[in-house]
Formats: C-alpha cells, sequence, structure tokens
C-alpha cells in the first residue's frame, strides 16, 4: 500500500484558511516509551523545485528531552537525540536519501548508493531553513530546502518514509515511521517508503 504525502487534501482552520493534511506516524511496538504522544508529518515539492518538511509532536513536551537551540548549521549524529528525519528514494534505483533535522536547528542530508551502503554528504544548494515553535503540548518543526538530486526528479518517481526519534526525559527512545519494517527500528529499510510525493 502507498500512503500518499500530499498536498491535496486539505482541512479548514478556525479561520477559514485550508490547510495541509498531515500523515501520522506509528510508533514502533518496541518502543516501551512515548504512549503518550502523537506524531503527525506532510512532505511536499513547492515551486522552484523546493521541499518543505513540517513535523508536529504532540503530548506532554516536557517529557521529551530537547537539544539547546543553535546557529543552523551541518552536524552529524542528530539522530542520537530527538530528531525528525525523512529518508526519500527513486522508484528506478537503490540509491536513497537521508534528511536530519534536530529541534536545535541543527541538520544533515546523507546519500546512500543501497540499504545503508555507501553513505556519504550530499551537497544541496542553500542550507535549509528551520523553524521551531514550541509550547507545553506541541512541538512543531519546520524546514525548507533544495536538493539537487531529488529536485532534479519527478516527485511521481519518488517514494519516502517520514521518521522520528524521540528522547524521553527518562533516556528512553521511542521511534516513529510511516511504516516499520519488521525486527528492531530500521527506518532505512525498503519495506518503510510507503509514501509519495504527489
Amino acid at each position: 500500500m502507498v500512503i500518499l504525502v500530499s498536498p491535496c487534501k486539505k482541512s479548514a482552520t478556525a479561520t477559514g484558511k485550508k490547510e495541509l493534511s498531515f500523515t501520522p506516524l506509528e510508533r514502533h511496538p518496541a518502543s516501551s516509551a512515548g504512549s503518550d504522544i502523537d506524531l503527525q508529518a506532510q512532505m511536499r515539492r513547492a515551486h522552484e523545485g523546493r521541499l518543505d518538511l513540517q513535523f508536529r509532536l504532540r503530548g506532554n513536551i516536557g517529557d521529551v528531552s530537547l537539544p539547546d537551540v543553535k546557529a543552523s548549521r551541518r552536524s552529524d549524529g542528530l539522530w542520537r537525540r530527538t530528531c525528525f528525519e525523512a529518508f526519500i528514494m527513486k522508484k528506478s534505483d537503490d540509491a536513497y536519501w537521508e534528511v536530519n533535522l534536530s529541534p536545535s536547528k541543527e541538520w544533515a542530508v546523507y546519500r546512500f548508493s543501497s540499504y545503508r551502503t555507501g553513505m556519504h554528504r550530499e551537497d544541496i544548494i542553500t542550507p535549509p531553513i528551520i523553524t521551531i515553535s514550541a509550547s507545553p503540548t506541541l512541538l512543531e518543526l519546520t524546514a525548507r530546502f533544495v536538493a539537487t538530486p531529488l529536485t532534479e526528479c519527478p516527485a511521481e518517481e519518488l517514494r519516502i518514509n517520514l521518521a522520528t526519534v524521540v528522547e524521553h526525559t527518562t533516556g528512553e527512545k521511542s521511534y516513529w515511521a510511516i511504516r516499520h519494517s519488521q525486527g528492531a527500528p530500521d527506518f532505512h529499510h525498503s519495506d518503510c517508503f510507503v509514501g509519495a510525493i504527489v
């Protein structure tokens, strides 16, 4: 089954404006923490090839361990803490991209030649513009960026997985994704790439 992550479905807000629909993320069954939170995400292609990513985490944000906000910069190892992620694959190729977005405003983009193989940093035209909004019950991250290899590929040729690692103040982690593969959490597995940008 393919889950469409699309700008086509919209809902009305209190102001009467149309809002893009979000795709719910599923908590991995092996995650003991995180039963009291809810995660949703969306990804769409905007004008001039720009990609827009948005994540919403609802619940008691005080129970989530968040890194301090820093100046936006590229950084590795962001997935070791609370991190919002997108995995993007061409239908006709084993290669895929991994996008890491931290609540600290740090970010990373990697390319893999196949499953967990041939990883290297992917150059993008401009660093992503990351916006963070937080309240006691809602954490929202929005990122806008242009990645040349992705914008040159038709949207219908891409499959995606939107995912999140949540580090809790207890030290535990919960793992969220559009779809999980069998076994331990593994956002890279091809079974997880069930979303589509249209």
